[in-house]
């Protein structure tokens, strides 16, 4: 049987996470508070998968896997793609 350390759940997490910052970030020009929103939305999941263990690295660590997965599948495939660009279109269009 095959089970996902937490390691893997959180990554797992932050690859489908870039369609929903998008959404949450829809009215936000500045990079800068994209960025940070971004962050907080990680640091928030984070704190969410570590509830059995609420320490510091737990909460931290969690969060970073979560933001780096969520980066990575930003850069690599979410920012270019043709769901992103349809998705935009919609709610600028609203």
């Amino acid at each position: 049987m095959v089970t996902l350390e937490y390691n893997g759940i959180e990554a797992l997490i932050g690859i489908f996470l870039p369609p929903v910052i998008d959404l949450v970030n829809t009215h936000v020009a500045d990079t800068r508070i994209r960025y940070i929103i971004s962050l907080l939305i990680a640091l928030a999941i984070g704190f969410v998968l570590s509830l059995g263990q609420l320490t510091v690295t737990d909460v931290l660590g969690s969060a970073a896997i979560v933001f780096a997965a969520a980066q990575s599948a930003y850069k690599l495939y979410w920012e270019k793609s043709e769901p992103r660009a349809k998705l935009k279109t919609r709610l600028t269009s609203n």
